[in-house]
């Protein structure tokens, strides 16, 4: 538990100095994405006139189809402060995502505490997770990836975000875990994202699932960098992969599951070696299907 307590306020701590105005470095712009509003709670003003309890609105955001055409929209919920004075809006905005097997249940408790220091936060359910829609790829640059781009695309078209230029919100992104290789994926990709926080992520998934240190020729490398791999896959942490995809079968019986609760999850992890000519290490398929 002081674990946990200690990683959230790292996160927050992290945050509140990344999106500091006048550190953004956001250079492209990107289209606005419609979302349909769910619901609204509203909440008091602090008696100073600074944020008090946060505003919270659910919104469904539609997003890129599955692979056989599938319609998928996100669960969404928009931390605003509820408060005026020094932290009226527009306001600096945190992307929020959360861990393997979780939803934006999860981030309830660290979107009103910022949202409580003047952010606008954005938590959300990851495609295949709660009550969102779609099927899980594992951070797929084309779905889970493309899906937070759309986010920050939506964060651009309120009128009470910041922006550093049209359609480039002043925005960091935060994650842990599964959120937080999201988080170093989409800073790498959308040069709008300003900073990014992410704890416990994994470097490379497949080298997770199938350690390879096996090299080829002569062993004098000067670093990791330089070693030359055996391009086999290494043997599968059969203790460590089914923690990892059994957190998703817990999640989906878990309070706030929404979509996903009650329904098995039939998994099929496979490794491949890279192709003829292809330079790139072995990666990780999985197949994922509800029932």
């Amino acid at each position: 538990m002081y674990a946990v307590r200690r990683t959230a306020a790292a996160l927050l701590a992290a945050v509140v100095l990344a999106l500091v105005p006048g550190t953004s470095v956001g250079l492209a712009a990107s289209a606005g994405l419609a979302a349909s509003p769910a619901s609204s709670t509203a909440a008091g003003l602090g008696a100073d006139g600074t944020p008090g309890p946060a505003i919270e609105e659910t919104l469904s955001v539609p997003v890129g189809p599955e692979p056989d055409g599938t319609a998928v929209a996100l669960d969404v919920t928009v931390f605003r402060p509820g408060g005026l004075g020094q932290h009226s809006e527009p306001w600096s905005a945190v992307l929020l995502a959360h861990g393997f097997g979780g939803s934006k249940a999860d981030l309830i408790e660290r979107g009103r505490d910022l949202a409580s220091r003047g952010y606008l936060v954005l938590g959300y359910s990851a495609r295949g997770f709660g009550a969102s829609g779609g099927r899980i790829h594992l951070n797929d640059p084309a779905y889970e990836i493309a899906d937070a781009r759309a986010l920050v695309s939506l964060l651009a078209t309120r009128s009470d975000v910041l922006l550093d230029a049209p359609g480039d919100p002043h925005v960091g992104v935060v994650g842990a875990s599964y959120g937080g290789a999201l988080a170093i994926m989409l800073g790498a990709t959308d040069p709008r994202v300003d900073s990014v926080v992410g704890v416990v992520a994994w470097n490379d998934l497949a080298d997770a699932f199938f350690p390879q240190f096996a090299v080829v020729g002569p062993r004098s490398p000067m670093g990791p960098a330089q070693v030359d791999r055996s391009p086999e896959p290494g043997p599968l942490k059969a203790l460590w992969a089914s923690r990892f995809f059994g957190s998703a079968l817990a999640g989906a019986g878990s309070p706030g599951a929404g979509a996903g609760a009650g329904r098995s999850v039939r998994v099929r992890v496979v490794a491949r070696a890279p192709c003829a000519g292809d330079s790139t290490p072995p990666c990780v398929g999985c197949s994922w299907r509800r029932r």
